[in-house]
């Protein structure tokens, strides 16, 4: 799974007229941004048969962008049809945000600073409203009443509907980007709050991006997918919603090692993540074209000439998540990862792709039975599930492959020269990717 803001940027990205933001440092900042999910998403399209993406507002001009359409045109893109689990994901997200004890405003004026919010009133339901699970006629008559203020100034609507597809691209106001350091549900939904309720310095738009991640999160558990996430927000998405800390991961092993009677050391390898080395696909396709129209060509051409691997991949993932016992599982994560490592060793720079389970427990959002609530509860939820249901809840979560910014960071100068080359411009990702 991956997000419009990725595909849609990356696709402006290889449009010079749809580069620049409203001010120049922005537009600078955004286009660094765009490297480097150019390189992620290059990475996805070779590895991947299918990258599915969500239902959502998009800007006006997605329909033209050359590298969406192609994507959606050769059955790579396909958007999920989430109509039956929509409301539900959506409301944890917003019964999470209820949970969180005393909000106060985190920025302002000095009176302000510290004083409660009250979430429960306007702040939920502009939340709701965000997330499309507003009563219709009411979501109608906002939606309305938004767009004709937005008229009125001369300027884009403020409050964008679910996924609003490049908020994050003008980065963050302030302090809102202390949720995605938080260390746990509490001081995630605190920070969040607090500044979505200031509302100033781009703080708003960042903070109701974060809110995307965390649906799209929620939804890549519901229906089984990893999640392959925008640059910015890779260890987020490793973290959140359960914020495991070290003595969660012991029980949760424990009781594994006991369901598939092994030990715990191998539990642990199952999930691990495993550097793998791949093919330097972005670094080829970069070399391979001389301007930003002929990227998508070399791309897709990359995609041709490695779809034995893709196929590979995906019958040894298959084979892995029916496997039910450890042993088998491990057999076939080595394979994985032998068959990634022979394919790059037929080149002198290979690049790294880390290989991993990620640990995430959200309940079925579709059973009327778990009804899931308050996120700070679902660690709890996880550790009581009867033992036949904590093995088939192991066994089902895929392997997710994550674009490992490390391994570029190593050849920076090397990415800097090779995307300078194809986007007519000095570019410097080091100070993005630091």
């Amino acid at each position: 799974m991956v997000s419009n803001t990725m595909v849609c940027e990356v696709s402006r990205l290889l449009q010079p007229t749809a580069l620049e933001g409203p001010h120049s440092w922005m537009g600078r900042r955004r286009k660094d941004v765009q490297v480097s999910d150019l390189l992620s998403l290059t990475e996805a399209i070779v590895l991947h048969d299918t990258l599915y993406t969500l239902p959502g507002r998009l800007d006006g001009d997605s329909d033209q962008l050359v590298l969406r359409n192609a994507l959606i045109a050769e059955g790579i893109l396909i958007e999920l049809d989430t109509r039956a689990a929509h409301r539900p994901i959506a409301e944890m997200v917003v019964t999470g945000l209820k949970a969180i004890r005393d909000p106060v405003a985190v920025a302002g004026s000095a009176a302000t600073i510290g004083k409660p919010i009250e979430f429960s009133s306007k702040m939920q339901q502009d939340i709701e409203e965000f997330l499309l699970i507003l009563d219709a006629d009411e979501l109608k008559r906002r939606t309305q009443e938004r767009n004709q203020t937005a008229q009125q100034y001369g300027g884009r609507a403020h409050m964008p509907p679910l996924l609003d597809d490049s908020n994050d691209y003008f980065g963050e106001g302030g302090g809102s980007a202390q949720p995605l350091a938080a260390r746990d549900w509490e001081e995630c939904g605190r920070s969040l709050i607090g500044w979505i309720h200031y509302h100033g310095s781009g703080a708003y738009e960042h903070c109701t991006s974060i809110l995307r991640d965390m649906y799209y999160i929620f939804a890549s558990e519901h229906f089984q997918l990893p999640y392959w996430p925008d640059i910015t927000r890779t260890e987020f998405s490793r973290r959140f919603p359960n914020f495991f800390d070290k003595a969660s991961y012991v029980q949760i092993y424990k009781r594994l090692a006991e369901g598939f009677q092994t030990t715990i050391t191998d539990v642990y390898d199952d999930q691990a993540a495993a550097v793998a080395y791949i093919p330097p696909f972005a670094a080829l396709a970069l070399e391979r074209s001389q301007t930003a129209e002929e990227l998508l060509i070399r791309i897709l051409e990359l995609r041709q000439e490695y779809s034995k691997l893709r196929q590979s991949l995906a019958e040894l993932e298959g084979e892995r998540r029916e496997a039910q016992s450890i042993n088998d599982r491990l057999k076939y994560r080595r394979h994985q990862r032998a068959l990634l490592n022979e394919i790059a060793s037929a080149f002198d720079r290979p690049s790294r792709i880390s290989l991993e389970g990620i640990i995430r427990y959200v309940p079925n959002v579709l059973n009327p039975v778990l009804k899931p609530g308050d996120p700070t509860k679902y660690s709890a939820d996880l550790f009581m599930l009867p033992l036949k249901a904590l093995l088939a809840w192991w066994t089902r979560r895929p392997i997710a492959m994550l674009f490992d910014l490390a391994d570029k960071l190593q050849e920076i100068k090397r990415y800097e020269e090779l995307a300078s080359k194809v986007f007519g411009e000095d570019l410097e990702l080091r100070w993005a990717w630091s």
